[in-house]
């Protein structure tokens, strides 16, 4: 799971061609033509809670229902979807259900959820005191960091709590310890492994657990993949840099595989989509773990997060409109930012000769994950 544009990406300011309150700056769209056949090389889910519910897109019919609903007074007290996670091979869909809007300060809290992709079965896992919203912020006591991931087996999610800033040059991160949590049993651990907050990754077994944390430049390997695409943050070289590792369960060791932001692992698990912010764009790379070196990906007016892949070649991701599409715009905006252009999934064969638009007009502020089907 990740939220449709990576914090790091929001937190710099760059979400790229939004026009201000009049509507006066041009916006950015991606030209085609489109494919019209790759959505029915899809199947699986994609999940957003771009209306406020847990929604979940069937693919490849496309079809649309609200799977969780967060109950609301009509005064606008209640709960929302802060991270969404799924669904995993049995069709669970993890969830954190967060309380910001109540009476009274005591009741804010955060939970850990699940519920079955055709609505049934709502679980919850824990509840702790706290909001999670503005967590990661001054505002917030680090309760819970911004992302959960739901391995495809097994029951295990992972997220980071204990979450705290970390001042970068040009950028203010936050970083926390790994929890790893089994929905199966309802208990759960602190790793002992600190990572930033970015989207993090299981591989198909359930077992091993793809996550970024920071790494001394003078540490990493000499020829490691991934230092030329993401080796400075605006110009700025840092002395730290941002590393894709893998923590297995079972030895509790992690191992550092290349440098970047955020790691997808693809759905056979002998790569890695490794992405993030690097050189005024976002960028890309699938990166082999056998061969351990990374070659560029090409995804069509991509805009942020890439969600996932499937057996059939195929890659999902979050890009912009395409050119003649009937532009959308967010509303209930923040009066410093303005309106913000909706962004789309987008599906795209590996080396991005087609594309087609799957979901369009979703806020880039809400969350998106894709479960294939087996």
């Amino acid at each position: 799971m990740t939220r449709i544009m990576s914090l790091l990406t929001i937190a710099a300011g760059l979400i790229f061609g939004l026009p201000d309150c009049n509507g006066q700056t041009e916006s950015p769209t991606v030209d085609g033509p489109e494919a019209s056949d790759l959505v029915e090389r899809l199947r699986g889910y994609v999940l957003t809670d771009d209306t406020g519910d847990v929604t979940a897109i069937s693919l490849p019919d496309r079809t649309s229902r609200v799977v969780y609903a967060p109950r609301r007074t009509a005064n606008g007290l209640g709960a929302t979807i802060h991270a969404l996670s799924g669904p995993d091979r049995e069709g669970r869909i993890a969830f954190i259900e967060d309380y910001f809007f109540v009476a009274s300060q005591k009741d804010k809290r955060h939970l850990l959820k699940t519920v079955r992709v055709d609505g049934t079965n709502a679980s919850q896992v824990f509840s702790r005191p706290g909001s999670a919203m503005w967590a990661t912020t001054a505002a917030g006591n680090g309760e819970i960091g911004s992302y959960v991931s739901l391995a495809p087996t097994g029951g295990n999610v992972a997220f980071i709590s204990r979450v705290e800033n970390k001042q970068m040059p040009g950028a203010l991160l936050s970083e926390g310890s790994v929890e790893i949590w089994n929905v199966n049993d309802k208990t759960g651990r602190d790793v002992q492994v600190v990572a930033i907050d970015e989207p993090m990754s299981w591989f198909p077994d359930g077992k091993r657990l793809a996550y970024s944390a920071f790494v001394d430049r003078d540490a990493l390997p000499k020829g490691v993949a991934g230092l030329k695409e993401f080796g400075n943050y605006f110009g700025e070289v840092w002395d730290q840099l941002p590393a894709i590792h893998v923590y297995n369960v079972a030895s509790k060791q992690s191992e550092l595989m290349c440098v970047g932001w955020q790691a997808v692992v693809a759905h056979d698990g002998k790569a890695m989509f490794v992405g993030g912010w690097g050189g005024g764009e976002y960028r890309w790379l699938r990166f082999d773990l056998a061969a351990r070196v990374a070659e560029p990906l090409v995804l069509p007016g991509v805009s942020g997060a890439l969600l996932g892949d499937n057996a059939d070649g195929c890659l999902l991701y979050i890009g912009l409109p395409t050119t003649g599409e009937k532009l959308q715009f967010t509303t209930n905006n923040s009066p410093l930012r303005g309106p913000k252009l909706k962004l789309s999934v987008k599906a795209a064969t590996p080396r991005g000769d087609s594309f087609q638009t799957i979901v369009s007009a979703i806020d880039p502020r809400s969350n998106a994950s894709f479960g294939p089907a087996e």
